[in-house]
């Protein structure tokens, strides 16, 4: 009985068959169910700007390339839009609003010259912003908006959009209090939403020179720490000078100048006499110190891992100066766990990143890209966006980098150089015009294709005649084989250099918190004596 019903289908489907391309067809209506019927030449619903419909365009291509003649389909003699034969047209899925998932059964492509779609789909087509449009900009919200957005208010920075006090109502105990809660709460979130958007946008414009910023910073940090380690095993800065020196690492992040004036007033009271003629102190162990890894500081002082270091002993100081000693440490270590740890700052935003990676990668296997308009395979205006942002921002770091600005002194206008003079001055201005004309040229570009490409891509503007190219069977076959490993591989990438960042981190936070234990202390087993000794006021920069 089974075999009767399979044989049956099998003799309705090809008759079906043999219906759509034998000499029973009256008009390209009869075709895919009806696809090709009663077709205007302009799609429904297309009353303005942003509402073009390119399926509609599709099946305008296609009912130009076919027409029906004694009853069979067959294509237009010149047609450019369709290739291969009718029988492999008719045989596979209607190409128009197909999605492809891979597999067998892999519709002909629909070729369209931008003249033609020009002429006929001139436009283009946006995210609709209520529930239809929900898929299109809801994705890149939650897979890349609010994780930039958690990870930007960890950097670091100057300035910031506040929220004006008066804002916030003393008490709500008045009805007049909670009724003005209804215009200073929306201004409140707009004032921080506002700011929100425009560290993004810095972000994202200057990623490049905030990253080597960044990179620059911490190897000062590491030259500084190193720096103040060797000076104090051989006892040649004071203690107002060690201290100094770790406050300025400690502040200097965003303007070293304010930060080495700002510590002066901090280190006042501290002995500047040289450690060199010190002796060690007898008195017991403080309360921090016995307790160990359970300190308030949440790690223990003597964990660096310099074995000198951790020999180290203090000096014997007067009751006054070591009062200011103490303060000084505690000042310190307080400061030091004010800041956020780069496990707080970066891992919750790395977290998002991986997971939104993860469900990007389940989500590539279920939509490959469709026929006829830009999907996320091929080198079109998404993908061509992406590169020139890349190419913008590693331009523009190698700008940064270059310090220009500081290439009078490299220019050789002193001494007998070739640009001595006048010609040295002229020669600066000019390098100095260049470097900041490139520099104004590549900021531009990167705004335009980092901040306005991105709205491009959430709105679905690149779905235009001239973004539109069509995606080739091979191009998707590739994007099956290679997206899911690149995925894989680009979150392995993100979690290796985010626990890198977070070793680098921990290192430093520990080298800081044993010279800042050992401020005022020396190395017992130091024979270097008196001899080659350092005034309180000289500071040796050669080593940084």
């Amino acid at each position: 009985m089974s075999t009767f019903i399979t044989w049956s289908l099998w003799a309705l489907l090809l008759s079906q068959f043999h219906y759509a391309s034998a000499g029973n067809l009256t008009s390209l209506g009869d075709l895919f169910h009806g696809q090709l019927a009663n077709l205007s030449s302009k799609a429904p619903g297309n009353n303005g700007p942003g509402r073009q419909n390119f399926g509609h365009c599709c099946r305008l291509a296609v009912n130009e390339s076919l027409r029906i003649v004694n009853g069979s389909a067959e294509f237009v003699p010149g047609q450019t839009h369709l290739v291969g034969t009718v029988d492999d047209f008719l045989a596979n899925p209607f190409p128009c609003d197909y999605e492809y998932k891979g597999g067998p059964g892999y519709p002909a492509q629909v070729y369209v010259t931008y003249s033609w779609c020009n002429s006929n789909c001139p436009g283009y087509s946006l995210t609709r912003p209520g529930r239809k449009g929900l898929n299109g900009w809801l994705k890149p919200l939650v897979l890349f908006i609010i994780p930039s957005a958690v990870f930007s208010l960890n950097v670091p920075r100057r300035r910031r959009i506040n929220v004006p006090s008066r804002m916030f109502p003393d008490n709500l105990s008045s009805l007049w209090s909670l009724f003005t809660l209804i215009y200073k709460v929306p201004i409140a979130a707009t004032i921080v939403t506002l700011d929100i958007l425009i560290w993004n946008v810095i972000i994202m414009t200057f990623a490049g020179p905030m990253m080597l910023s960044g990179l620059y910073e911490a190897m000062l940090d590491r030259k500084i720490m190193y720096y103040l380690r060797q000076k104090m095993l051989t006892r040649s800065l004071n203690v107002q000078q060690r201290a100094h020196l770790l406050f300025v690492a400690l502040f200097g992040c965003l303007d070293l100048d304010k930060a080495w004036d700002i510590s002066v007033n901090l280190v006042q009271g501290l002995p500047m006499d040289n450690l060199r003629r010190r002796k060690s102190s007898t008195q017991p162990l403080t309360h921090t110190d016995t307790l160990g890894p359970f300190s308030p500081t949440s790690s223990n002082n003597r964990s660096y891992s310099d074995s000198r270091m951790r020999q180290m002993v203090q000096a014997d100081y007067s009751v006054t100066h070591r009062s200011h000693i103490d303060r000084a440490k505690l000042k310190l270590q307080s400061a030091l766990e004010t800041q956020i740890s780069f496990g707080s700052a970066a891992g919750a935003a790395v977290v998002f990143y991986c997971g939104n990676f993860a469900y990007a990668l389940l989500e590539l296997q279920s939509d490959y890209g469709r026929v006829y308009t830009t999907p996320s395979t091929g080198l079109g205006c998404r993908s061509l966006t992406l590169l020139v942002y890349a190419c913008a921002e590693c331009l523009l770091t190698l700008l940064w980098a270059a310090k220009v600005f500081e290439l009078d002194v490299a220019l050789g206008i002193q001494g007998d150089g070739p640009f001595e003079g006048s010609l040295g001055r002229i020669t600066s201005i000019c390098v100095k015009f260049v470097w900041l004309s490139a520099v104004a040229f590549n900021v531009f570009v990167s705004f335009f294709t980092g901040v306005v490409g991105t709205g491009f891509i959430i709105s679905s503007f690149y779905t235009n005649c001239f973004c539109a190219t069509p995606t080739s069977k091979e191009q998707i076959l590739n994007a099956q084989i290679y997206w899911i490993p690149a995925a894989i591989g680009a979150t392995c990438l993100l979690a290796a250099t985010a626990y890198l960042g977070w070793w680098f981190s921990n290192l430093m936070r520990d080298s800081f918190k044993g010279c800042t234990a050992n401020i005022d202390a020396f190395d017992p087993t130091d024979d270097y004596g008196d001899s080659g000794s350092e005034s309180p006021g000289h500071r040796d920069h050669g080593d940084i």
